[in-house]
């Protein structure tokens, strides 16, 4: 492991920080190429458990899955993001202090850290949770791509929308051994747009947040209180949350006669103006 340790260390070394919308890195070549390539053959798809499968219109063709199962070579990404690495990696990208994982969380924090997405899949505009179950900010997320191979054809970019994700700003093509890294805050909005690949394919990502103190998290985010983003670096307490009616949703669909599909878009309403509410709140100095 050590060795892959300086690989992916000197990778992200020179990964160039973008600061629009918020501030995040692209980091390619992550894993060494003969890492990568034993990490393809392992497998680790049909290992994985599934746990939870969604189905709505702005959460389509997607599984979220556990690592149990999962093989030592399946295991390497998330190990490395979760563990002792994947902290001091977003503490040095981001100059935040004592950085925390969800791996370093019983059933890590109710989350889980492998995800794939089938043709047809999206993910529309949301921003995740804001605390970890111990009350700690959530200030960083990992995308790794795990697939072996993508077409740009293809879609499933991830997106990255303005502070209040209605204004798509910068793509992120899922390419192979990629990594996305990405500070985290109550205003950092990002989805998934509509996978296109053969049936026979799936977009594949291993997933891992980050958190850290209120007191860590609030002088990370003033360190990036500059224009465009003195607004968007802000925490208040919220679940993940997804923007209503959004040009990413999958309306095709859609038909609100349907009970269950109805109860499912007003909670998504519901969630929204929640969070909308804690905004008002932060910006006046009630909600942190």
């Amino acid at each position: 492991m050590d060795s892959i340790e300086k690989h992916c260390e000197m990778a992200y070394r020179s990964a160039k920080l973008v600061q629009h919308p918020f501030p995040y890195f692209v980091i390619d070549d992550f894993l060494p190429a003969e890492t990568f390539a034993q990490l393809v053959k392992s497998g680790f798809s049909a290992q994985a458990q599934l746990k939870r499968q969604f189905e709505t219109s702005l959460e389509a063709g997607k599984t979220v899955h556990s690592n149990e199962g999962m093989n030592a070579t399946a295991n390497i990404p998330i190990k490395l993001l979760g563990g002792e690495f994947g902290s001091k990696l977003i503490g040095d990208l981001f100059g935040i202090n004592d950085v925390s994982s969800m791996f370093d969380r019983p059933n890590f924090g109710g989350y889980y850290p492998f995800h794939q997405m089938s043709s047809g899949g999206l993910l529309g505009s949301h921003v995740d949770h804001s605390f970890s179950t111990d009350q700690e900010v959530h200030v960083g997320n990992c995308i790794f791509y795990a697939h072996s191979r993508w077409q740009d054809d293809w879609g499933g970019e991830t997106v990255l929308f303005d502070s209040f994700g209605f204004k798509d700003v910068a793509r992120v093509v899922p390419k192979p051994n990629r990594l996305l890294v990405f500070m985290h805050s109550s205003h950092s909005f990002h989805g998934v747009d509509v996978v296109k690949c053969p049936p026979l394919e799936k977009r594949m990502t291993y997933y891992m947040d980050y958190y850290a103190s209120k007191e860590n998290a609030r002088l990370a985010y003033d360190k990036y209180q500059v224009p465009p983003n003195s607004s968007a670096l802000k925490s208040w307490v919220h679940g993940t949350t997804f923007v209503p009616f959004r040009p990413l949703g999958n309306f095709k669909n859609l038909n609100i006669l349907i009970l269950k599909q109805f109860k499912t878009e007003a909670i998504y309403v519901l969630v929204y103006c929640k969070y909308l509410f804690g905004c008002l709140l932060a910006k006046i100095g009630f909600a942190r």
